[in-house]
């Protein structure tokens, strides 16, 4: 099924944003400072570089593949690139960015290596931060949906990729100091 992303921007910022506790929490992990240069990779309406530059003052890019996503973050004063990330080398210069965070996107990655492989590419010595769901959160979440609809956790576990394999291919690139946090939003 494919995602209407043309009706779904005209209310993302409703339903979708961050606490100021997990964009402080992203700010830690990511090592992120004022003047960093920081690339938000899926960034929807901007709510994430929005966040991140009135927080912190961060320098940040925010790429999407929907124009109707980026019209609204474009609207928020963000610096914004239309750009497919399932398919196609980001359009930046290899070692670009301190941080790279990539925000509840990966499960709608056709070939995750190569994303992965160019976050790693346009980093530059910095740190890269994915959110997403693991399976055991899925699992831990949804208990009356696990009694009641357990096919429903099976197809949710299907869309988003297990950590192990997200870990082997962050580790295929090269990266060794790679930590997993639980957090809920």
């Amino acid at each position: 099924m494919e995602v209407n992303y043309t009706d779904i921007s005209k209310t993302y910022d409703d339903y979708r944003s961050y606490p100021e506790s997990l964009i402080k929490k992203i700010i830690a992990l990511g090592s992120i400072s004022q003047g960093k240069k920081v690339l938000d990779l899926g960034c929807g309406t901007g709510n994430m570089a929005s966040q991140l530059r009135r927080v912190i003052k961060a320098d940040v890019i925010g790429v999407d593949a929907s124009f109707d996503m980026l019209k609204v973050a474009k609207g928020k004063s963000l610096e914004v690139i239309c750009a497919d990330i399932d398919n196609q080398r980001l359009p930046f210069r290899d070692g670009s960015f301190d941080t790279v965070i990539v925000a509840y996107v990966i499960h709608q990655i056709k070939n995750l290596a190569f994303l992965l492989s160019e976050c790693y590419r346009v980093l530059r010595d910095g740190v890269l931060v994915l959110l997403t769901s693991s399976h055991k959160q899925i699992e831990n979440q949804h208990p009356v949906i696990k009694v009641f609809f357990p096919s429903y956790i099976d197809i949710d576990k299907g869309r988003f990729p297990d950590i192990h394999r997200v870990d082997y291919l962050l580790g295929s690139l090269g990266l060794k100091d790679i930590k997993h946090e639980e957090m809920s939003v």
